[in-house]
């Protein structure tokens, strides 16, 4: 190996580390590694068996595994941050993760033939502000990202690629999407699959404008939840849900074959939806033919979903996928639309764009609320300064805390627990209590109702209409509440500074109908 990092830590800064007969870097200690491009080495660029942090930054790591074995970075445990970074043509995949945590903010995956990712059963990875493009030759069997283990995807834009983007799969497998784009791929295959009784929630995301060939943009057989998201201009069909899943808030459009294909449906629900001018048809058959299936208020355009209304396209007043705002496109409807104002049930508090709903009587269906504007939170610099140490709240404020990013809201302190509720990026909520150490808030969970824990440091906190940091809130502000036991069969997720073993996991069987694993 160019690099090997046996005990005491390490920095590297700047360089190179190219053309070794093994891997560029070797590591089962603590390092940082700023600056330096790792490449044309014969295995793994950089391997890390650590079980405590590695910090990367500015690192590009390309064109190693010559030799065919291994990939650009191999992790097998620890706590691994990676930000703007750079993957390029590296032999096999991108990244591979048998345990541990990756943190992995604003970087590119491009240009590898094999993946770009994947995550076993016993890790968790995070990415944020990621482009993920050119993976994969199109008609060749792959997947960009296949997840096995723990996925959140948040400001993602997955963009010609090869291979199927998502390949969700295996019963340990959950994958939570957020503010994503999946466009212009070119696989001739499903966009995203969610199989093998994975869990997948999909949340302000386009898939739009994917060459699928005879598949669907969107295939699942497993749980899914989907809200505030666009199927547009794929070449084929759009949807096809099997078993759990519950669907709303999403505009399914101009896409080659079907709009929407459900099938053997098990406590589904599907409600707010607005089906319209897809080429095979909006649906395959009604909807109420699934099986078990709920149906709220939705609306097609050709009469073949069996849903509350139908409108001919040119009275739906549905424009066309273009730049309406927010991070990714949209079909606008217009305020006079017969879609307007109508939806039932829960209206979330945004639409794909993170523009406020409703604006109106009722929220609209689809993922776009016509009229809305985007959320802003600005705090009033004509206010007199406070002592935010010792301040108390006023009798009519309350202390605010608005996410930086979409949170799962678990039952207790841990990615050990189940998702009780989504707290929103943008969102004001009102934490109800804290936690003995004050790295966790409890909150009222907006959906159910139901007491809920999201860590501290992914929000921003306002008192009295000024921002304040955890530890200058009051004593008495918040109640202390000691987190609940661990569940008796959970592994917990480990603090980033506390050492941890994580035997890798083989991935599981794959469906027969998909072929082999990877």
């Amino acid at each position: 190996s160019g690099v090997e990092n046996y005990g005491g830590g390490m920095v590297i800064s700047g360089g190179e580390i190219s053309g070794n007969e093994a891997y560029g870097i070797y590591s089962t200690s603590e390092l940082s590694v700023t600056g330096t491009t790792i490449r044309d080495n014969q295995e793994t660029g950089l391997f890390i068996s650590y079980s405590g942090p590695t910090d990367l930054a500015n690192v590009t790591i390309t064109n190693n595994g010559l030799s065919g074995r291994g990939a650009g970075l191999q992790i097998l445990r620890g706590v691994v941050t990676l930000a703007d970074s750079h993957f390029t043509a590296n032999s096999n995949r991108a990244i591979n993760i048998n345990g541990g945590i990756l943190r992995m903010d604003s970087s590119t995956i491009g240009a590898h033939t094999d993946g770009a990712i994947i995550i076993y059963a016993e890790a968790v990875v995070e990415m944020t502000d990621v482009e993920v493009s050119e993976i994969g030759t199109p008609g060749e069997w792959g997947a960009v990202i296949w997840n096995y283990g723990n996925l959140t995807l948040t400001g993602a834009n997955l963009h010609d690629n090869g291979h199927v983007a998502l390949y969700n799969d295996g019963p340990r497998a959950f994958a939570a999407i957020y503010d994503s784009q999946f466009r212009g791929n070119l696989a001739n295959d499903n966009v995203v699959r969610n199989l093998g009784a994975a869990t997948l929630l999909l949340s302000s995301t386009l898939i739009a404008e994917n060459q699928t060939g005879t598949g669907e943009a969107i295939t699942s057989s497993s749980p899914l939840t989907m809200v505030n998201v666009t199927i547009s201009g794929n070449s084929n069909a759009g949807l096809r849900t099997r078993g759990e899943f519950d669907v709303s808030y999403t505009t399914i459009a101009d896409n080659g074959g079907a709009g929407y294909f459900a099938e053997g449906a098990t406590g589904a629900n599907v409600a707010n939806v607005i089906v319209a001018r897809n080429g095979g048809g909006d649906c395959l058959y009604e909807l109420a033919l699934a099986g078990s299936l709920s149906l709220g208020t939705n609306v097609d355009s050709d009469g073949s979903c069996g849903v509350s209304a139908t409108h001919s396209a040119p009275t739906l007043g549905l424009g066309p996928l273009a730049d309406n705002g927010g991070s990714s496109f949209t079909h606008a409807l217009a305020p006079v639309s017969p879609a307007a104002n109508i939806a039932t049930g829960r209206c979330p508090s945004i639409d794909q764009r993170n523009y406020s709903r409703p604006f109106g009587p009722g929220c609209d269906l689809g993922a776009f609320e016509a009229g809305a504007t985007a959320l802003s939170f600005e705090a009033d610099e004509a206010e007199e300064d406070i002592d935010l140490a010792t301040a108390e709240p006023a009798d009519d404020d309350s202390l605010i805390a608005i996410p930086n990013q979409n949170y799962n809201c678990r039952y207790g302190n841990s990615s050990a627990f189940d998702i009780a509720d989504t707290l929103l990026q943008g969102q004001e909520y009102l934490p109800v209590g804290i936690g003995p150490d004050s790295l966790w808030l409890q909150f009222e969970g907006p959906a159910f109702g139901e007491l809920c824990w999201a860590p501290t440091a992914g929000f921003v906190l306002w008192l009295n209409g000024r921002q304040i940091q955890v530890d200058q809130l009051p004593a008495s502000l918040l109640r202390v509440i000691n987190y609940p036991p661990l569940p008796p069969t959970a592994t917990p997720t480990p603090d980033p500074d506390e050492s941890y073993d994580v035997t890798p996991t083989p991935s599981p069987t794959c469906d027969p109908q998909y072929q082999q694993c990877p």
